[in-house]
């Protein structure tokens, strides 16, 4: 059966697209526990949802052209980025790496295809090169103190014929989206536990709303989606 929030997001994509903009619509979907952590420590692997709501993000990651993270989360996880756990199109990998530090055997590379790594003037033209010998996009939108501008990003994204985004992490890339206003919808899976770690997503002292809030369960854990005001 189809989740219901799954559906939901279909529908707000519908209704997005009708806006006249070049930019994709995004998504910020992430995992969090009970007290608004991502991760036990920053750079340290933690497993927080479970198999249903895992199931869940790769239908999530279906709907959607692209998918993008940090490189703290390439170098923390090494993801694959992909559709796995159920049937599904994968979208197209997006990095946001000011220095490329991404390494040219990460899975990001290996099992996916058509990955943009947007970076700064601060990159090794050296690593540049590397990459783009194995296939990948290589995009400058940032300066030469490794600042990226999200804006110039989700553009040429856009041009790219990416129209839908999920940004998926970490913590930083997804705090850095929303203060920034540049979202649309979110997802956040809620799994029940306390970690005391890592986290959250924002800076302290912010209080943006979300309007139109859906959410249900997913085996252990409280999928929660909503769309900005």
């Amino acid at each position: 059966m189809d989740s219901n929030v799954l559906h939901w997001v279909r529908l707000k994509q519908a209704e997005i697209s009708e806006i006249s903009r070049l930019y994709p619509i995004v998504t910020l979907a992430y995992a969090q526990s009970i007290d608004g952590c991502l991760t036990l420590r920053q750079g340290q692997p933690t497993v927080i949802s479970g198999s249903e709501s895992k199931k869940f993000t790769h239908q999530l990651r279906a709907l959607h052209d692209g998918i993008l993270v940090g490189i703290g989360t390439v170098l923390a996880d090494d993801p694959k980025l992909d559709v796995r756990l159920v049937v599904g199109e994968s979208p197209r990998p997006v990095l946001v790496d000011p220095e490329l530090k991404l390494s040219l055997t990460a899975n990001v590379i290996k099992s996916t295809s058509g990955l943009i790594v947007f970076t700064s003037e601060a990159a090794p033209l050296e690593k540049t090169a590397a990459l783009q010998a194995l296939g990948v996009e290589v995009q400058v939108c940032g300066d030469q103190d490794g600042n990226l501008n999200l804006k110039e990003v989700l553009t040429k994204l856009y041009a790219f014929g990416i129209k839908t985004l999920m940004v998926e992490g970490g913590v930083k890339i997804l705090s850095s989206f929303l203060v920034s206003d540049l979202w649309d919808l979110a997802v956040i899976t809620i799994a029940p536990r306390w970690l005391g770690g890592y986290g959250g997503v924002g800076p302290p002292l912010t209080d943006i709303p979300l309007i139109d809030v859906q959410f249900e369960v997913a085996g252990t854990d409280i999928l929660l989606a909503g769309k900005r005001l």
